[in-house]
C-alpha cells in the first residue's frame, strides 16, 4: 500500500502562507509598539509642559512684593542673542534653590532645539559671572526652539516686549516646541496693595 504524503509543492505553498501570516503579524506588533512609544512620548511632554505651566504660575502668583522681574537679550560670544528673564529679591520663591535671585533661559544644544532652564545666584553677586557658567542649571523642558516673553504695562495699556526691573500686571509667554505648534499662556501678579491706616480719636 503507498503511503499518502505532502508533496513538495504543498510544503513550499505551506511555508509561503505561514511567512506572510508572520510577517503581517509582526508588522502590526511593530506599528502597536512604535504608536504606543509616541503617544507615551507626547503624554510625557505634555505633562512636562503642564508642569512647567503650573510652576511659572506659583512663581508669579507668588512673589514677594520686593520682587522685581526684567528681560533682556543676552549677545553671547558666537553672536547668537540670548533671551533671559530675572527675578531679584524673590527668596520666598526660590526658597528651593541658592539664591535670592533667578534667570530663566533657553540652553542651546547641537541638534539646533534648546532646553527651557532656571539657574539662581545671590543677589551679593554678579549675576555676569554665575550666567557665564555652565553648571548649576536646573532644566524645566527640553524640545524648545524659540520662547518669547511680553510684559503688560498698565500706563500704556498694553504688551512690551522690552521690561526693566520693575513688577508688570502680567506675563505672557509664548513656546515654539519642536514640531508643534506654538503654546501660549498668560501669569498674572498680584498688585501690590498699600494698607492706610486711620487714626480714630477717643471721645470722652
Amino acid at each position: 500500500m503507498k503511503e499518502k504524503g505532502f508533496t513538495l509543492f504543498e510544503v513550499l505553498i505551506s511555508v509561503s502562507i505561514f511567512l506572510l501570516i508572520s510577517g503581517a503579524i509582526f508588522m502590526a506588533v511593530t506599528a502597536g509598539v512604535r504608536t504606543t512609544a509616541t503617544l507615551t512620548q507626547h503624554r510625557l511632554h505634555s505633562e512636562r509642559l503642564e508642569t512647567l505651566l503650573s510652576f511659572l504660575r506659583n512663581v508669579f502668583t507668588n512673589l514677594p512684593p520686593c520682587a522685581e522681574v526684567s528681560f533682556r537679550v543676552r549677545k553671547i560670544n558666537n553672536g547668537e542673542s540670548v533671551d533671559e528673564l530675572n527675578f531679584r529679591k524673590a527668596p520666598g520663591v526660590f526658597l528651593w534653590m541658592n539664591g535670592n535671585s533667578a534667570v530663566i533661559s533657553i540652553l542651546t544644544s547641537a541638534s539646533g532645539s534648546g532646553t527651557l532652564a532656571i539657574k539662581s545666584y545671590p543677589d551679593s553677586l554678579s549675576e555676569d559671572e554665575f550666567l557665564l557658567q555652565k553648571t548649576g542649571w536646573i532644566r524645566l523642558l527640553d524640545g524648545i526652539e524659540r520662547v518669547r516673553w511680553r510684559f503688560f504695562d498698565v500706563s500704556s495699556n498694553s504688551f512690551l516686549e522690552e521690561w526693566n526691573f520693575g513688577r508688570p500686571r502680567l506675563v505672557e509667554m509664548t513656546l515654539w516646541i519642536t514640531e508643534e505648534d506654538p503654546v501660549t499662556a498668560q501669569f498674572w501678579i498680584p498688585e501690590v496693595q498699600t494698607l492706610q491706616v486711620v487714626e480714630k480719636g477717643i471721645q470722652p
